[in-house]
C-alpha cells in the first residue's frame, strides 16, 4: 500500500485581503461619522448659545431704552400725577416697540416702598411704628386678595430674625397668633439646611 498524499489547501491571500479591506473601510466610515455627528452636535449647540447671546443684548438694549424713555419723560415734570400724557407711564401698561424687541415701562414711586431693614433700630431695638406698619400692609394684601394664600403675620418676627445678628427667636407679644420668628437652628434643620 502506498501511503496517501494529504493535499494542502491553499488559501486565497487576495480574499483575504479584501475582505480586511471592507473592514478597515467599514470602521474608518463608522469613525468618521462619529466625528461629524459630534462637530454637528458642537455647532448647533454654539449656534445656540451665540442666539441666546444675541437674545440677551437685545433684551438689555430694550430695557435700556425703556429707562432711558422713562427718564427723558420726567426729568423736566415737577408732579408726574398732573401731566396728562405721563399719568400713564404710572399705570404700567406702557409696551413701546424698540427694534425687533419691546419695552414696557412703569414709574414707581419709592416713598410707596417699605423698607424691613428698618424694623429694628441700629442697637437691635423692634421699631414698633415700621412693625406695626408691615403688620397694616399684611392686613391690606390679605383683604385683597381673599382666594390668594393667606400671608401669615408669622412673616414679621421671621424677617426681623432674620436681620438682626443675635441668634433669638424674635416673639412679637403684641400679636396673637403666629408671633414667633426663626433663627440658625430653624434653618440648619430645613432639608435641605440653609446656611
Amino acid at each position: 500500500m502506498r501511503p496517501i498524499k494529504a493535499k494542502t489547501v491553499r488559501k486565497d491571500s487576495q480574499g483575504e485581503r479584501k475582505g480586511f479591506v471592507v473592514v478597515v473601510v467599514l470602521c474608518m466610515v463608522i469613525l468618521l461619522g462619529v466625528l461629524l455627528f459630534g462637530f454637528n452636535h458642537k455647532a448647533r449647540a454654539d449656534l445656540l448659545a451665540v442666539d441666546d447671546l444675541r437674545k440677551s443684548e437685545q433684551a438689555l438694549n430694550c430695557a435700556r431704552a425703556g429707562l432711558n424713555i422713562a427718564i427723558a419723560a420726567i426729568r423736566d415734570t415737577e408732579d408726574i400725577h398732573t401731566n396728562r400724557k405721563l399719568r400713564n407711564l404710572l399705570s404700567g401698561e406702557n409696551t413701546l416697540p424698540v427694534g425687533d424687541g419691546s419695552c414696557s415701562i412703569t414709574v414707581t414711586e419709592e416713598n410707596g416702598k417699605l423698607n424691613i431693614n428698618l424694623l429694628t433700630n441700629k442697637n437691635g431695638k423692634l421699631n414698633r411704628t415700621k412693625i406695626d406698619q408691615l403688620l397694616r400692609l399684611i392686613d391690606l394684601l390679605n383683604r385683597e386678595r381673599p382666594g390668594d394664600s393667606h400671608i401669615s403675620y408669622g412673616l414679621v418676627p421671621s424677617i426681623i430674625d432674620w436681620i438682626d445678628s443675635d441668634d433669638e427667636v424674635t416673639c412679637l407679644t403684641f400679636i396673637k397668633h403666629e408671633n414667633s420668628g426663626a433663627e440658625s437652628d430653624y434653618y440648619s434643620n430645613l432639608t435641605p439646611p440653609y446656611r
